[in-house]
């Protein structure tokens, strides 16, 4: 199980979503390019180089935004995991807790009767002696 992620990393990628252009993104891989008036930016990925035609906001801060999803989303979804591993973890610990509680319910019943019984016996006893 993965580490938890810590709040700077978590801080670091909502800030890249916050600063980076609203979807939906189209990719543009085929005819003709966009207008040249646009915005570009590059993003770099192991052995290419891409030109990403960005039509609005801040061209820098989207491809910053691109950039990082190849190892964001990855580790977001990697959170994820862990989260609901320990969900599962928490779930077990309650569902045990619940059966202590419940025996301890029952327990308390039979304490609470066998002392009405106690004394209801220990008042006949002082009534007979009288």
């Amino acid at each position: 199980m993965s580490e938890p992620m810590s709040d700077e990393r978590l801080e670091q990628i909502q800030a890249r979503v916050a600063a980076a252009t609203p979807g939906p993104w189209e990719a543009w891989d085929t005819g003709d390019p966009p207008a040249e008036d646009e915005a570009r930016a590059w993003i770099v990925t192991p052995g290419s180089l891409h030109l990403a035609t960005l039509y609005a906001g801040d061209p820098s801060a989207n491809a910053t935004f691109a950039a990082h999803a190849r190892e964001d989303i990855p580790a977001l979804l990697e959170e994820i995991d862990r989260l609901h591993e320990e969900v599962r973890g928490q779930r077990h610990v309650a569902d045990m807790l619940a059966r202590v509680v419940k025996a301890a319910h029952r327990r308390e019943d039979k304490v609470r009767d066998l002392l009405n019984k106690s004394l209801a016996a220990i008042e006949a006893a002082l009534e007979a002696d009288q």
